[in-house]
This record gives C-alpha cells, structure tokens and sequence, in this order.
C-alpha cells in the first residue's frame, strides 16, 4: 500500500510510502480557512500548534497534543487553558529560534506531517519556515506537505515521488518545481512543460508556472530537496 493525502484541493499519493500516520502542525502564519483547516482535521491523527497556532486550531475544534512557543501571539485565554490541559513547552520571547523551529524539534518520528499556518505574512518568516521544514525532510528523509486553502507545496526527500490529482473541475493556476537545498535533480510529467532529469539550482529555480494538462502529474525528486508548489 501506498501514503495517501486527500484534501480539499487534491490527493496527494506517495507510491514508494508505506501509509504513515498523518500529523498536522498549525504555524503562526495566514490564518487557514476554518472549513478547510476543519476538513482536513478529520483525517489528522495528532495536531501541534506553534504559539498563534494554538488559535487557529481551537478556531476549526481541534484539541493539539503539545503546544510550543512563547505565547506571545496565542489568545491569553486560550494559551491559559491550553496550559491546564495540554502538554505546552513555553520559552522565553527572547530566544533564537522561532515557535516552529521549536516545535519541529519535539514532533515524534515516523509520521507524515501537514504544515498550516505557514504561508502570508512577512517574508522573513516564510523563508524561516521553509528552510525549517526542508531541513526536517533532509534530516527524516520523509516528504512533508505546507498548505491552506490557497496554496500547496509538497517537499520531496531524494529518491521519492508523488503523484497530485485535483479534482476533475478544477484545475491549479499553476505549478512550480522549487530547489531547496541549492541544487537538486527531479522530473516532471503530465504539464505542458514536462522536466526529466532536470538540474535546478538556487542561482537559477526557472521551473515555475507551468501548466497541468493531464489528470494527473507525477513528480519525482531524484538528488536533493525539491519541492512542488501548486497555487489555486
């Protein structure tokens, strides 16, 4: 058997994956929609909130398993509450490490993570975040979804591949290959712009916007950290 992910946009499959256990991680960034983050709950076994996090789950009725961060973005009330009856790890808001550099470094193994709350806000941040999360994949070597409602990104550890189908009335705006890790090698098939052992680098990510026009595409990450972004 193979992992499968379905969500509101999509399903992702993960042919060379044995069904892991799906976990959620709610960020402190664009709030998710509640229909969607709700939605997608359903098929969450463990929830882990990064501060703010904390309110976007308690928003779509989801109860985290451990909350981590220094409070200072998440409800009063609702960081309270959490306190009396969730695990929290609270730090100090002077610290060097953000809320979900934080929380990455307590989630238990053998798992497949949903990222939300991580897309919107300040750049910094996002750039923060993404680099954290390749960084996990590079270190379990276990892919790694970041969405919302908007916005899909899957993160592919070498030698892995997914296959997204969206559903059969509606069709992404675009579709990008991002290199995360300076320079990787990956394929591409079912868009317009097919890649087949394609080299991206960093100085040179030209992979982006392409056009889905089968039912189906299927990406491969052959060498390095790559990632397949889908917005709409």
């Amino acid at each position: 058997m193979s992992q499968l992910v379905t969500l509101p946009q999509g399903t992702i499959a993960f042919p060379d994956l044995p069904p892991l256990p799906l976990g959620l991680v709610l960020a402190g960034g664009r709030k998710p929609a509640v229909n969607w983050l709700t939605q997608v709950g359903t098929s969450c076994k463990e929830v882990f909130a990064a501060d703010k996090g904390l309110n976007y789950a308690a928003a779509a009725q989801l109860q985290p398993l451990l909350v981590v961060g220094d409070g200072d973005s998440a409800d009063e009330e609702l960081w309270r509450k959490a306190k009396s009856e969730t695990l929290v790890k609270e730090f100090p808001v002077a610290k060097d490490h953000t809320d979900l550099q934080l929380l990455l470094q307590e989630l238990p193994p053998d798992r497949l993570y949903l990222c939300s709350g991580v897309w919107g806000g300040r750049f910094d941040h996002l750039y923060s975040a993404i680099h954290s999360l390749a960084a996990l994949v590079q270190q379990r070597q276990l892919p790694l979804l970041v969405a919302d409602e908007r916005e899909l990104m899957v993160l592919l550890p070498a030698g892995k591949k997914c296959v997204f189908t969206p559903p059969p009335e509606e069709r992404p705006q675009a579709v990008s290959v991002l290199p995360l890790c300076g320079k990787v090698s990956c394929s591409l098939d079912g868009v317009r712009w097919p890649l087949e052992h394609a080299v991206l680098t960093a100085a040179d990510p030209y992979a982006v916007s392409n056009e889905l026009v089968k039912e189906s595409l299927e990406f491969t990450s052959e060498d390095g950290i790559a990632a397949l972004y889908i917005a709409g």
